[in-house]
């Protein structure tokens, strides 16, 4: 488990670094985005820490509350980027797929840490599937907007930075 929170700490981290540039190149203020911003960062810097902190023993209650803290922070925060990816012209074509894996990550939040916790004999059999959902959706709208990006680098560039990359 380690190494998959050092990758996904990292990978995190760079999705968030590389989004800031993105809505640079495009001209757009990446604050106004800072909300969902801090909270996918938020979500790389909590994987570092929690590949040091095991769920057992004396950090168990530290991994826990960390953990807790991300699961609501995180899907809200690409909600907010998602309902916001609007105002880019060039990202107004990915605004409906990530909506759709924002709201199955905010869906699987709601009964993994509402709903199922007021039915325990639920929660032991279908906690972990809410969970791997969550973590799951969230990483899925992580590489969704990457993908997207990736693919329309070119079409998303202002005319005069394709003129001088020509």
């Amino acid at each position: 488990m380690t190494v998959n929170f050092l990758n996904r700490g990292v990978l995190t981290l760079l999705f968030a670094y590389a989004f800031v540039q993105i809505l640079t190149m495009l001209g757009e203020s990446w604050r106004t985005y800072k909300s969902g911003l801090y909270a996918i960062a938020t979500w790389g810097v909590a994987a570092l820490l929690l590949a040091g902190l095991p769920a057992t023993g004396r950090t168990l209650g530290i991994h826990t509350v960390i953990g807790l803290i991300i699961f609501v922070v995180t899907p809200l925060g690409e909600l907010s980027i998602s309902l916001k990816l609007r105002r880019v012209k060039a990202l107004a074509g990915l605004r409906r797929v990530a909506l759709v894996f924002a709201v199955l990550a905010v869906s699987s939040m709601v009964f993994y840490l509402g709903v199922l916790t007021f039915f325990p004999h639920f929660k032991s059999d279908y906690g972990g599937l809410f969970e791997r959902l969550l973590i799951g959706s969230v990483i899925a709208w992580m590489g969704i907007v990457s993908t997207y990006v990736m693919r329309h680098l070119n079409s998303l560039q202002k005319p005069e930075q394709s003129a001088v990359a020509s």
